[in-house]
């Protein structure tokens, strides 16, 4: 591609941007701003600086470096925002000297070729991809739950005029950093996105997951492609990962993909995986440095997650170890990488340190991982002084994991390829640290134990159930058609949705990945499927599982406890900027993501566990004031002078504190709120 056809790419989404104010932002408007918003946010700055550094081979680590380094400069131009103290119109500018910068560095590179076959499947993926966001855009029409928590960061990044510190993003004013996400790093995107569109940034939060779809499909593909070195693997990775993480229940984790859980297993993880798999195979050592950005940015939109990806890396490494030969050769490639992805994340824990220190949901004591298992729902033993995650755990998520986990027990017929040895060695590893107590104990206590957990999530099945539709495509019709019953036969007998599935797949899959890791040195691995017919398996597998899910998709039920239009208009003109409201904690939450204000309490469900968050004791203060009888008109309000708040807010529909009649007149008042201005 020369650099003007480059440029003319470049430039269409700031483009499509300008077109799209000219139209409402509603119906396809709006969805024409998000996406060309989104685009210029996360796609065209790292794809300038990709160019200006070292334009990969292939188009698939192409999209990763590009959103991998879209993310870097958004978080410096953020950081850069935060030491000055300025406002986003700072970041945005900021962003925009580095976008302009890399053209200028990169307009001299040398041209760079792109395969027809590689264009044609990308583009396949994307117009089916919008199929499904639009399905996902439907669904989703009332921001709730976590949702709001991110809405409220999001609204504060955009709206405060003072970006003073990294603590303005967080919901007290007197609290802490939230472990997870301390450097606001995916809700400054938000915000940019938010700001580039000129829109509520609770559309952004409700409706942009929706535009990302393509953008994880096209993601998940180049993961495939590099790894099976061929457009047929990518294709087949692409829907095994639809299969997996949507079609069990119609759009799954699809609907998240705005939040940083969701953008970073979809979005950042396929990225990294991409890009290692593309070190892996070339051995230049100037792809590192994309690793790096990767893990770096990987590691501040959902830290764990930078940890969690490396232990199926680690597998990978011991596979082809163990496979002999010219696997080998891969072993220091794939410890270089690893390091690449840990040093960064490494980096970025030490200086969120103090913050884990002072965090108590990491389980340390006996008392603590007792308390832990009894509160799993039966999910996790406490077995001695160790906690044990029950094997139906890893068996969860419907009809594609299930069959990406039965998939093991076929896959050391290719146990000597690449690919094979990524999906039994990864696996096997993910596996052991799930279900071996000891590991899973150490692991919590360095994660979190919800966190440890979430490795169940980052399995290879997806490339798994790709793999299995390479060797089972060599069979053709009768592949598709044996595909097609296995995943509506999955698909009627187990339900999405639970917490645990049937244990017998688990330990069948680590049968068979140790058994592959076993003979792999032996075996002569099967020759793959004609391309087409892998495709074609795949897709005869995953069509039966959407055919039986896509009906139990549902629109978000309204929000019974939201704010009326009015409340939210005088939150907004009425009360200052980061003022802090007490209200009760159903409220407070609403509060929070409806204007850019601090609150003096939360559900605890949505507050990191610090010592300064104090979730509980807050949660009793705001009970207190507003239902116990027992505690004075002086206790109550020394209470509320304690957290700081100089506004009160009142649901009438609950039980109404009889000392709200001594206060000052109502700044606002409707059937069911009452808003309050208090002397400080």
């Amino acid at each position: 591609m020369q650099p003007s056809l480059f440029l003319l790419f470049v430039l269409v989404p700031p483009a499509a941007l300008g077109i799209a104010h000219a139209l409402p932002a509603e119906g396809a408007g709006l969805g024409l701003r998000l996406a060309a918003a989104g685009a210029t946010v996360l796609l065209v700055p790292g794809a300038l600086l990709l160019r200006a550094i070292d334009w990969p081979d292939g188009l698939g680590p192409a999209v990763a470096g590009a959103i991998a380094w879209s993310l870097a400069a958004s978080g410096l131009a953020l950081g850069l925002t935060f030491a000055a103290g300025g406002s986003l119109s700072l970041t945005l500018a900021l962003f925009a000297v580095i976008a302009g910068g890399a053209l200028v560095a990169g307009w001299r590179a040398a041209p760079f070729a792109v395969g027809r076959d590689e264009l044609i499947a990308v583009g396949a993926l994307v117009v089916s991809g919008f199929v499904l966001c639009g399905v996902v855009w439907w669904a989703s029409t009332v921001a709730s739950g976590e949702e709001l928590f991110h809405l409220a960061r999001v609204r504060k990044l955009e709206e405060v005029p003072v970006l003073y510190s990294i603590r303005v993003a967080d919901e007290f004013r007197d609290g802490s950093l939230h472990p997870g996400y301390a450097f606001p790093l995916w809700h400054g995107v938000l915000a940019l996105i938010t700001r580039l569109a000129d829109v509520d940034p609770e559309l952004v939060v409700l409706k942009l997951g929706a535009l990302l779809v393509p953008l994880a499909l096209v993601l998940a593909y180049a993961a495939g492609a590099v790894l099976f070195a061929s457009w047929a693997g990518g294709v087949a990775t692409a829907v095994a990962q639809a299969a997996v993480v949507a079609f069990p229940t119609g759009t799954g984790v699809f609907e998240r993909l705005a939040l940083p859980e969701g953008a970073a297993r979809l979005l950042l993880v396929p990225a990294v995986l991409c890009l290692v798999f593309a070190y892996v195979r070339s051995g230049r050592r100037v792809e590192l440095v994309t690793i790096v950005v990767a893990g770096l940015t990987l590691a501040a939109v959902y830290p764990t997650y930078a940890v969690l990806v490396c232990v199926p890396l680690a597998g990978f490494a011991v596979a082809r170890w163990a496979f002999g030969g010219e696997g080998r050769a891969d072993v220091p490639r794939i410890g270089a990488a690893l390091a690449a992805v840990l040093v960064p994340a490494g980096l970025f824990a030490a200086w969120l340190s103090p913050v884990i220190a002072e965090t108590n949901s990491f389980v340390t004591s006996s008392a603590e991982k007792q308390l832990a298992a009894e509160h799993s729902g039966g999910l996790v033993d406490k077995i001695g002084p160790f906690l044990g995650l029950e094997p139906s755990v890893a068996a969860r998520g419907g009809a594609g994991a299930l069959a990406g986990l039965l998939a093991l027990a076929v896959l050391p017929l290719a146990a000597r390829r690449r690919w094979a040895a990524f999906v039994l060695g990864g696996t096997v590893a993910g596996l052991i640290v799930l279900l071996v107590p000891p590991i899973f104990t150490a692991a919590s206590d360095l994660l979190t134990l919800a966190q440890a957990r979430r490795l169940v999530l980052l399995l290879p099945l997806p490339f798994a159930l790709a793999g299995l539709a390479a060797l089972a495509g060599r069979l053709r019709l009768v592949g598709c058609v044996a595909a097609a019953a296995l995943g509506a036969g999955l698909a009627l007998a187990f339900e999405p949705g639970k917490a645990s599935g049937p244990s017998w797949v688990v330990w069948i899959a680590i049968a068979g990945g140790l058994a592959g890791l076993v003979a792999g040195r032996w075996t002569r691995p099967a020759a793959p499927a004609p391309r087409v017919w892998a495709v074609a398996v795949i897709l005869a597998f995953a069509l039966p599982i959407a055919i039986v899910g896509f009906p139990d998709v549902q629109r978000d039920r309204p929000d019974r406890n939201a704010l009326s239009p009015g409340l939210v208009q005088a939150l907004r003109s009425q009360v200052p900027v980061r003022a802090v409201v007490f209200a009760d904690p159903e409220v407070s939450y609403r509060v929070a993501a409806a204007a850019p204000l601090y609150i003096a309490d939360a559900p605890p469900a949505y507050v990191a566990r610090t010592e300064a968050n104090r979730a509980y004791e807050r949660r009793a203060d705001a009970i207190g004031v507003f239902w116990r009888d027992g505690l004075s008109y002086l206790d109550k309000a020394s209470l509320i002078a304690q957290s700081g708040a100089t506004w009160l807010l009142v649901d009438k529909t609950k039980r109404v504190p009889a000392y709200v009649e001594l206060l000052p007149r109502k700044v606002y008042e409707d059937e069911r709120y009452a808003l309050y201005h208090l002397r400080p």
